[in-house]
């Protein structure tokens, strides 16, 4: 189950899983409906998601969907998240509130809802790749 932005690493990053692993579960963060080419694969072996980081209500859903379809979760890959570009001392305390609430607690929440499923398998493994301040230019630049 890979989750990210279709932007940059995260669609690099999933074309590779696509590549590589032969049932794959896209989350698109952003931009509904887009899917990238999928190579060899069949319909059958990609699901697409959309899904917002923010809307915490929404991951436990996608999670059962996921398993619904698929029986289980091998790998959740995090690297679903917003970048800001502010000058620290420009930016309002709503930036960072955002910046925490995507990079941070969706991630948390989407790997609590994916965690019981993976323990109660004794197997899975999660990889998280974002950064709380992706794109945020510290007073010296």
């Amino acid at each position: 189950w890979a989750e990210a932005a279709a932007l940059a690493l995260g669609a690099v990053l999933l074309l590779l899983f696509l590549r590589l692993d032969g049932d794959t579960t896209l989350l698109w963060a952003q931009w509904q409906g887009l899917c990238p080419e999928n190579g060899n694969l069949k319909e059958k072996d990609i699901l697409v998601l959309p899904l917002d980081l923010r809307d915490r209500s929404s991951h436990e859903m996608a999670t059962k969907v996921v398993l619904k379809e698929f029986g289980r979760i091998d790998i959740l890959f995090n690297n679903g998240g917003v970048a800001q570009y502010y000058l620290i001392q420009d930016a309002n305390q709503d930036v960072f509130k955002d910046l925490i609430e995507v990079n941070y607690l969706g991630t948390v929440c989407l790997t609590k809802c994916v965690l019981p499923h993976m323990m109660e398998r004794m197997q899975g493994k999660i990889i998280i790749v974002n950064s709380l301040v992706a794109r945020l230019k510290h007073a010296l630049k």
